[in-house]
């Protein structure tokens, strides 16, 4: 939510943001341009090995799994073998292993179930995890799913999900 990163920007976002999106191969050079467009902070697309920075929206790439590393570097790879590469339960797995307590899993409108078991081990790993509400979503299978599980702390429309980020960030500090 642009508006509510912007009303927040006086100290930044004090965290990088990991994107995982599932699209077709050709269209995510496009969304990277229209998410750099739109987004208040600055995207780039993930590379293997980059340290992250604090502020960053990172993107994955098409046809490769994004996670977090150790040394708070990403890396990218086409394993597993799965219906949807890349994939939001691979990063969010990463995420919780790597983060632990101050991992923060956000899941929004999409089809499936893909990101709900990732989503449950941050919460496990005592993370905070949000979900995007049925109303405001287009799609509530993947919220729906990691509801099922267990995995969800709080469901938000999508005009609180950037303000509930920031207050986790800060009550993480």
């Amino acid at each position: 939510n642009r508006r509510a990163v912007r009303d927040h920007r006086s100290g930044g976002l004090a965290a990088p943001v990991l994107v995982v999106q599932h699209l077709h191969p050709s269209f995510t050079g496009r969304f990277l341009e229209w998410m750099a467009r739109e987004s208040a902070l600055p995207v780039e697309m993930a590379t293997d090995g980059l340290a992250i920075r604090a502020g960053v929206v990172y993107l994955a790439p098409a046809r490769l799994h994004l996670r977090l590393a150790s040394g708070r570097r990403l890396a990218l790879g086409a394993e597993p073998d799965s219906l949807h590469r890349p994939s939001a339960d691979v990063l969010f797995s990463s995420v919780a292993a790597e983060a632990g307590t101050a991992a923060i899993g956000v899941l929004l409108t999409g089809m499936g179930a893909d990101g709900a078991k990732g989503l449950l081990d941050i919460l496990r790993a005592g993370g905070r995890t949000m979900v995007q509400d049925e109303s405001s979503s287009a799609v509530y299978g993947m919220a729906r799913a990691a509801q099922s599980l267990g995995a969800v702390e709080q469901i938000l429309s999508l005009e609180r999900i950037a303000a509930e980020i920031f207050a986790a960030i800060g009550a993480r500090a």
